[in-house]
């Protein structure tokens, strides 16, 4: 059988999301906050009204109206998918592939590199330099040396931090690339690049239901770009590829912008709360982050991640460090704990 494999797929590891038993769970960025019964009542009159028999409709044209005002854009710069792995895998398909490469940073979000390699697009990952920031430069005589599509997570996925601004446009300027940003966490940043689209017709922005507005089990992504990228991507598009109860309940979603913006708040003033009570705890170096979890660094961060796991306590081991996604107060407070201990000088020789 394995003859059969297309080559560039015989090293690639699938993505492992296996549920790991645990307590508290903070490892994959979701939103702590389930959807409150009043909106959820919304969606129950919403899934009456679904005629289940029929195709959701192809165009999900009531949801682009909702992102176009969102957003800021036109509907006809709007492409929605399930969740934005898929449309990162569209991007590929037609702008990638063999010949081509993708550059991204590193370390970055992984999917970047894995969605490349299935498409048969080479990777060319730049490391990040001194305080997790862009090389630029670098990025860009690598884009300059063969058609290439440009991979940034603005935020950054797992540093959260946002690049400096002009180098991002830089690279937007100086390559006829396409140039992908990420804005998964936008909402917790509001640093973004959707103003910049009128600008550059090699500009594409990338976003998710699945962080501030607490979405993430109905796989919801929507991506920004001039129309014209949008035409060539709907050619490789999936037929009806955003099913009806995702778009119900997305534009349900977009309506209650104010308990997003409440929730959303709240993970803010506890991330920042979290980071503090970080920075007194001796052997853990943490980033400052603009997004919903916390990058930090250990000496012994195998050790670490062992002991909380073994209190029932799951994050997430990255890059050369470790990254905690923000939970409700109470688990934050018991992560703390269960790390201050993990990290006594006693506990972890």
């Amino acid at each position: 059988m394995e003859r059969l494999i297309r080559p560039s797929i015989l090293g690639i590891a699938p993505y492992n999301a296996k549920p790991i038993p645990c307590r508290v769970k903070l490892d994959i960025m979701e939103s702590p906050y389930d959807l409150p019964q009043g909106i959820k009542s919304k969606i129950k009159d919403a899934v009456q009204r679904i005629h289940f028999n029929l195709y959701p409709d192809p165009e999900a044209g009531t949801l682009k109206e909702g992102l176009a005002d969102y957003a800021g854009v036109s509907p006809d710069m709007i492409l929605v998918g399930n969740g934005s792995d898929e449309l990162i895998l569209y991007l590929l398909l037609c702008f990638g592939g063999e010949g081509r490469r993708a550059i991204f940073p590193e370390p970055t979000f992984s999917m970047y590199s894995t969605l490349a390699k299935i498409t048969g697009t080479e990777t060319y990952p730049v490391p990040l330099g001194e305080g997790f920031e862009l090389n630029d430069s670098k990025m860009i005589d690598r884009a300059k040396e063969k058609p290439s599509i440009v991979f940034i997570a603005y935020p950054n996925n797992p540093t959260g931090d946002c690049f400096k601004r002009e180098k991002v446009l830089r690279i937007i300027r100086e390559t006829d690339s396409l140039v992908v940003i990420d804005e998964a966490y936008y909402e917790f940043s509001k640093e973004g690049f959707a103003a910049d689209l009128s600008a550059y017709k090699n500009l594409v922005i990338i976003r998710t239901f699945s962080k501030c507005f607490g979405l993430a089990g109905i796989r919801c992504g929507y991506l920004m770009a001039d129309a014209e990228v949008i035409s060539w991507l709907n050619k490789v598009r999936l037929p009806y590829n955003l099913n009806s109860l995702s778009q119900e309940i997305a534009v349900i979603l977009l309506a209650e912008k104010a308990w997003m913006e409440k929730i959303t708040g709240e993970i803010i003033c506890q991330r920042d709360w979290l980071y503090n009570e970080l920075l007194k705890i001796q052997g853990i170096k943490p980033y400052q982050s603009k997004t919903n979890f916390i990058y930090f660094e250990t000496d012994n961060p195998d050790k670490v991640y062992s002991r909380l796991l073994a209190d029932g306590i799951l994050i997430k081991q990255v890059s050369a460090g470790l990254r905690v996604t923000i939970g409700k107060a109470e688990e934050n407070q018991e992560f703390l704990d269960k790390l201050i201990f993990s990290c006594s000088s006693k506990k972890i020789s």
